[in-house]
């Protein structure tokens, strides 16, 4: 995980642009403050029929090698392409 990032599971009922940030209330009463803010709606991954591929997906397979190259620079990569 990055040091600059705090993660909140939890629902956004409000949001407000404050100079160069921006201040989110939540449902359960908590108000936050950031100048970035990634909202995640949830996705789910389809898993291919891959022996111990499901055990290892976040940790050596990977669903983007733009996204997490940086985390395997230097390390050997395989691409399964679909489509």
């Amino acid at each position: 995980m990055y040091d600059s990032v705090t993660l909140f599971n939890g629902l956004a009922i409000n949001g407000t642009k404050i100079e160069n940030s921006v201040e989110i209330q939540t449902l359960s009463g908590e108000t936050f403050k950031a100048k970035k803010i990634i909202f995640a709606s949830g996705i789910r991954d389809i898993m291919p029929d891959i022996e111990g591929y499901a055990e290892c997906w976040g940790i050596s397979v990977l669903h983007c090698p733009y996204c997490h190259g940086y985390e395997v620079r230097n390390e050997r990569t395989g691409i399964l392409g679909n489509g």
